[in-house]
C-alpha cells in the first residue's frame, strides 16, 4: 500500500468514524436550548478516547467548546459534580435502543423536545443554556 492509498484509507476510517460518532452525540435528544438534555457522551475505552481526541466527553466539549481535549475528562468530572450526571450510553446500547425506537415508530410520532433515546428516566434539574 502506497502512500497516497494509505491516506485514502485513514480518511476513510475518520469518515466513517465521525459520521457513527455524530449518531450517538445528538440523536434521541432534546431539542431544547439545554446542553445537558440536547447532547450525550459515549461510554467507551480509553484507547477510542485516545483516538477520538476525547469526544466521548461530548456534553463537556458543547458546554465549554474552547476547552482543550486533553481536558475534556476533568472538565466532565466539575459538570457532573455540580449538575449530575450527563448522559451517557455505549455504542452498542444506543445502536440497540436507536433500531429498537425506530421499529416502533414512524418519523412523524419522534419527538422534538424530549429525550428520548437514553438508558435511564433520571430528570435534571440543573439546565446549562445551548
Amino acid at each position: 500500500m502506497g502512500g497516497d492509498e494509505l491516506l485514502a484509507f485513514a480518511d476513510a476510517f475518520d469518515q466513517t468514524c465521525a459520521s457513527v460518532a455524530k449518531y450517538i452525540e445528538h440523536l434521541g435528544l432534546s431539542h431544547e436550548d439545554d446542553i445537558l438534555k440536547n447532547t450525550r457522551s459515549t461510554r467507551t475505552n480509553a484507547l477510542m478516547r485516545w483516538l477520538c481526541w476525547q469526544m466521548p466527553y461530548h456534553t463537556a466539549h458543547h458546554v465549554f467548546p474552547s476547552v482543550p481535549f486533553w481536558k475534556l475528562r476533568q472538565l466532565n468530572a466539575k459538570i457532573e459534580a455540580q449538575a449530575g450526571p450527563v448522559h451517557r450510553m455505549g455504542w452498542i446500547e444506543f445502536q440497540i435502543e436507536v433500531i429498537k425506537r425506530f421499529a416502533q415508530k414512524d418519523e412523524s410520532q419522534w419527538p422534538m423536545d424530549e429525550v428520548w433515546i437514553v438508558p435511564t428516566s433520571a430528570g435534571r434539574e440543573t439546565r446549562v443554556e445551548a
